[in-house]
């Protein structure tokens, strides 16, 4: 991790009991689990992407799926396994435990983020060009 990494994001520590190792996560995600990037806007932009990944800000996520809109991201009911991420962890843990609090039990999050994903050599989408 650098020192710039944002603290929105920073380093994850605080929800193990959530948290997937990113080979988890890929197999989970191979299984049919709805993947979700909680990354805001500037710490996505001109970044990797992790491939079928839907995009929901975490400051935006608790609202949607509170308003009932989890089915424009593929969410087809509160039992269907959602896996989150962002740069590096913490912010999936606090989007976690918010679709938690709503009744999505089976929403789990990428511990140390697409940072570990890389650090593990997973695929990846390249940045799009700004």
């Amino acid at each position: 991790m650098t020192q710039s990494t944002p603290a929105v994001c920073s380093t994850d520590t605080t929800d193990n009991e959530h948290g997937l190792s990113p080979i988890e996560a890929r197999s989970l995600i191979e299984q049919g689990a709805v993947l979700i990037d909680v990354r805001r806007a500037q710490f996505r932009d001109g970044q990797p992407r992790l491939e079928k990944a839907a995009w929901l800000p975490l400051t935006d996520i608790e609202a949607y799926f509170a308003a009932g809109k989890g089915t424009e991201l593929g969410v087809h009911g509160k039992e269907q396994p959602i896996v989150l991420f962002c740069a590096t962890g913490a912010g999936s843990v606090n989007s976690t435990q918010q679709l938690q609090a709503l009744g999505y039990g089976q929403t789990r999050y990428i511990r140390g983020g697409i940072q570990a994903w890389l650090a593990d050599g997973l695929a990846v989408v390249a940045a799009e060009a700004q």
